[in-house]
């Protein structure tokens, strides 16, 4: 989650440099259009392999702290700082898993605008109170994932 808002402001701020202003559409002559984040990362980590694998991992080393935590004693736990020190290297890997994931995103992202000439992509949850749907590319956006996924490597089989 903390990676939307950043990824949210590069989105913004590539498709108000990428493209020059069209003069044929709204009053101000810019084509503003949306997508759910949200929805959009989940459907990108949802058929991930890695992104299962490394919850397993958190999830698993997060049951033997707390149980050795339960049974610590006042003294210093070895098997205890192991495991800590695993559950920081695992979210230094899923940092990078998100990067990545934001990467491809950003990636189809730029595509979808590209298409459709878009100047503005928001995203919802971010500050869009309303917007007729039709303007909501989110479907657009993991399709072209979908596309992105077909032609890459196997961490997205």
């Amino acid at each position: 989650m903390r990676f939307l808002l950043p990824l949210y402001l590069a989105v913004m701020a590539a498709a108000a440099c990428s493209t020059p202003p069209v003069t044929d559409t709204g009053s101000d002559g810019y084509i503003i259009r949306y997508i759910n984040m949200n929805a959009v990362y989940e459907y990108a980590v949802s058929g991930s392999n890695e992104a299962v694998t490394l919850r397993n991992k958190r999830n698993e080393l997060l049951k033997k702290i707390e149980s050795r935590e339960s049974r610590a004693t006042s003294g210093g736990d070895q098997e205890l700082d192991h495991y800590r020190r695993e559950l920081e290297k695992l979210e230094l890997a899923e940092k990078k898993f998100k990067a990545a994931v934001f990467s491809r995103i950003k990636t189809a992202v730029e595509s979808v605008a590209e298409r459709h000439e878009v100047d503005f992509m928001l995203s919802t949850g971010e500050g869009v109170v309303y917007s007729r749907p039709v303007y909501d590319l989110t479907a657009e956006v993991i399709s072209e994932l979908d596309k992105m996924n077909k032609n890459s490597s196997p961490l997205w089989k």
